[in-house]
C-alpha cells in the first residue's frame, strides 16, 4: 500500500509541475487562408513552339537583392509560375529546365504592389479552427488518461496476492 501512495503522491507532484510551473508548449499545427485580393505575378514559360515548360525549376531575383533568390520552385504542368513581390522595381526570373534549356525574364512591377498593398481578408472556415482546439483538448485529455491507466494497472498487478487474499480466493 506504501508503494501505491508513494506512486500516486509522485504522479500528481509531476502532474501539478506540468500544469503550473512549465510553461505552455504545444506543437504547431497548420492552416490555409485565401487571400482574396492578392496582387500576384504570374508568368507563363514556354518553348518556342509553344509546348509549355513542364516543371522547370524557377528563381526570382528582387530589385533589392539580386544575388540572394527572393522565390524558388517550380512551374505547373503548364509552365506557370506565381509570387508575391514585395516591392516595386525590375524583377528578374530565370527557368531552366533541367535539359539545357533557360529563359531569363523581366518584370517590371508597380508602385502599388508591395508592403503597404491592400490583399483583402483572408477566408476563415470557423469548423477548422473548432476542430484544431478539440483536438488539442482531446490529446491532453488522452495523455492524462494513459497516464493514471498506467499508474492503475502497476498497482494492481503489484498487490495481485493482496487483492486475491482479501476476495477469499
Amino acid at each position: 500500500m506504501k508503494y501505491a501512495n508513494w506512486c500516486i503522491a509522485v504522479l500528481g507532484f509531476c502532474l501539478s509541475c506540468w500544469i503550473f510551473c512549465v510553461p505552455r508548449a504545444d506543437g504547431h499545427g497548420t492552416d490555409y487562408r485565401v487571400l482574396q485580393k492578392a496582387k500576384a505575378v504570374t508568368a507563363e514559360f514556354f518553348y518556342d513552339d509553344q509546348e509549355p515548360m513542364q516543371y522547370a525549376e524557377v528563381l526570382v531575383f528582387s530589385p533589392l537583392d539580386e544575388k540572394v533568390e527572393y522565390q524558388n520552385g517550380r512551374t505547373d504542368r503548364r509552365g506557370r509560375f506565381a509570387f508575391y513581390p514585395e516591392a516595386s522595381g525590375t524583377w528578374k526570373i530565370e527557368v531552366r529546365d533541367g535539359m539545357g534549356h533557360m529563359v531569363r525574364g523581366v518584370i517590371d512591377v508597380a508602385p502599388d504592389v508591395g508592403e503597404n498593398a491592400e490583399y483583402g481578408k483572408p477566408v476563415q472556415d470557423d469548423r477548422a479552427a473548432a476542430s484544431r482546439q478539440a483536438s488539442k483538448s482531446g490529446k491532453v485529455v488522452l495523455g492524462l488518461s494513459l497516464m493514471l491507466n498506467m499508474v492503475a494497472i502497476a498497482y494492481f498487478w503489484k498487490n495481485r496476492p493482496a487483492i486475491k487474499n482479501h476476495s477469499g480466493q
